[in-house]
């Protein structure tokens, strides 16, 4: 791959999976996945979803901290593990070290498995906490 490019068939296989759906829900995604995905899509000449298309996202984050007016939810943390263990009563978010991390960056099939086994983990308890808080909050035709 060119330089900049490494992670271009990451990204088209993301772009893949998420044109399956009609709705995508994250965890700060907003301010984070998204644009992040976006950034990446585009400066690798791939075609993003434009506004207005019908996949819409739903932010948990936002659900459970809402704008400055309309706050749903009083938490000391809106951080994701704070969340279910609050609402939920616990979470099975794991605890990572960096040197997974590290090593998955240069291909490691060790570090791999950790990182997709703690990012499963981390799925897992966002969808538990999506249905939870889901009724407290009108899911908008929000585009992605």
């Amino acid at each position: 791959a060119k330089a900049g490019d490494e992670d271009k068939r990451i990204v088209q296989s993301c772009l893949r999976c998420i044109a399956k759906f009609d709705r995508i829900v994250t965890f700060y995604g907003k301010r984070f996945d998204i644009p992040f995905l976006r950034t990446r899509a585009v400066s690798m000449g791939l075609d993003f979803f434009p506004w207005g298309s019908d996949i819409y996202h739903t932010d948990v984050y936002d659900m459970l901290r809402g704008g400055s007016n309309s706050r749903k939810f009083k938490l000391s943390s809106n951080r994701l593990e704070n969340g279910c263990r609050v609402l939920l009563g616990k979470t099975d978010k794991t605890r990572i070290d960096g040197k997974f991390w590290r090593g998955a960056a240069r291909g490691d099939a060790h570090s791999l498995a950790e990182v997709l086994k703690h990012n499963r983990f981390d799925v897992l308890d966002l969808e538990k906490l999506f249905n939870k808080v889901k009724r407290y909050s009108r899911l908008t035709k929000s585009s992605i």
